[in-house]
């Protein structure tokens, strides 16, 4: 699975999970709205990932594949600040990057599943 989260210029963000499943990519993108930063749509992605895996739209045994860093540090970590600060400077409290043992399934934007 490949996950990727941005924020445009406009301030417009959303996040994409892409995997293949046999000959045929899956894919699913999500427009968050204008209110987040990049670091909250990379987070959203990579829940979404996890989401999928654990509803059984994936098989059980996957590898994510994220540019995310941060987002990674944040959800391997129980300390909410680790990680590095988001450009708002609010710190890593995404609602989307939840601690070790916990999926938080994404909340805003509207799904689409889509096969590529």
């Amino acid at each position: 699975m490949f996950t990727d989260g941005s924020r445009l210029d406009d301030g417009a963000t959303g996040h994409a999970v892409v995997w293949k499943n046999g000959q045929t990519w899956e894919v699913i993108k999500v427009h968050m709205g204008y209110i987040q930063e990049a670091y909250d749509a990379e987070c959203a992605a990579i829940a979404r990932a996890l989401d999928s895996v654990t509803r059984g739209y994936v098989p059980e045994r996957v590898t994510i594949f994220t540019d995310a860093q941060a987002a990674i540090k944040r959800m391997a970590s129980e300390n909410p600040a680790q990680g590095s600060s988001t450009p708002s400077g609010r710190g890593n409290t995404s609602p989307h990057c939840v601690g070790p043992g916990q999926v938080s399934p994404p909340r805003s934007g509207d799904a689409r599943l889509t096969r590529a």
